[in-house]
């Protein structure tokens, strides 16, 4: 499994993590289009203790929310990794 803290925007990946904490599903207008989206984010660490915020979005958000629990070990694989864009970054 990958460190967390080597992850890389474009490159594929598995990583086994802890669900720290997580949010509730939220709906939201889509900005210029019809339609609502859904969002929900879920804070993780790795056994070296890097953290990361995953935030899932349309229907991997519908799909995961249910299902991810705080304090349980996931494997995860094949998401996208991008930075941090601080316009919707509310930590």
């Amino acid at each position: 499994f990958l460190a967390l803290n080597v992850l890389a925007p474009y490159a594929p990946f598995v990583i086994k993590v802890r669900v720290t904490s997580r949010s509730e599903l939220r709906t939201f207008q889509k900005q210029g289009q019809m339609g609502e989206g859904h969002v929900f984010s879920a804070d993780l660490i790795d056994k070296e203790g890097n953290e990361i915020t995953a935030s899932f979005f349309g229907d991997a958000a519908q799909k995961f929310a249910p299902i991810l629990e705080e304090n349980a070990v996931y494997i995860m694989r094949n998401g996208s990794v991008k930075m941090v864009n601080s316009k919707f970054n509310r930590k």
